[in-house]
């Protein structure tokens, strides 16, 4: 894939081991860099090989699917709300597939509205229903004593991750970049206090981008923190 800096990306599947890459340069083409990354989990529904699904798990890495949190028709003070959400998430290739590791819901906004009570019920039945794949919210801040917080630890008690957003909007500097990304994703003392208190959980980073989406070829890729609590990298660079 080519961007406007004339850089090019390419993704390999590759087995764990020790590998040599040889650079050839063309006519007036010069290299400058090389950044060799590794992702350990990718969104089904923005990435569609979904042949290479066997090899990806077999070299020890997840596969999540998307999911819209919204479904149609609930009223979340009926008596069959819950049920009505279980069927429209629980029907995600992240369950269904045999080899994938669960879905990521997008998106929630947090609060102590009643849905998170239907929603919290949801994810305890999903992780009772489809031990061991994996319930993940995404968008919001889960960081009071309300419903909503209630609901992210029953994700994270089925072995799931809590994923709040971020958007890093374009910089017009490198200084003024590192300054934003800085004081963007760090949290005031009081909130990570909190959410070590509520939801015992350490915050680690993900990364999400994105391709053109004027290309036929763009594709979304994400990766999510692995694993909770520890952030030691292993001898492949992969976190422990």
């Amino acid at each position: 894939m080519h961007s406007a800096t004339g850089a090019v990306e390419a993704m390999r599947y590759l087995k764990a081991g020790r590998y040599k890459l040889h650079v050839v340069a063309q006519g007036a083409a010069v290299v400058k860099r090389i950044t060799v990354r590794a992702i350990p989990a990718l969104h089904q529904a923005f990435y569609g090989s979904v042949p290479h699904i066997q090899a990806w798990k077999e070299s020890g890495r997840s596969w999540i699917a998307i999911q819209g949190y919204g479904v149609a028709d609930v009223k979340f003070d009926a008596h069959d709300s819950a049920d009505k959400v279980f069927a429209a998430w629980s029907a995600s290739q992240g369950y269904q597939h045999p080899l994938m590791n669960g879905i990521i819901v997008d998106e929630f906004g947090g609060g102590d509205g009643i849905e998170y009570d239907v929603y919290r019920r949801v994810v305890e039945r999903l992780n009772a229903t489809y031990k061991p794949k994996i319930y993940m919210p995404y968008g919001g801040r889960f960081y009071g004593d309300d419903r909503s917080t209630k609901f992210a630890q029953a994700a994270l008690h089925g072995g799931g991750y809590v994923c709040p957003e971020y958007y890093l909007t374009e910089q017009p500097s490198r200084p003024q970049a590192e300054q934003f990304i800085d004081e963007l994703l760090r949290p005031p003392p009081r909130q990570v206090r909190r959410a070590i208190q509520l939801l015992d959980e350490l915050p680690l980073a993900g990364v999400q981008s994105e391709g053109d989406r004027g290309q036929t070829d763009g594709h979304r890729l994400a990766r999510r923190p692995e694993p909770r609590r520890t952030s030691r990298p292993g001898a492949d660079g992969q976190l422990r």
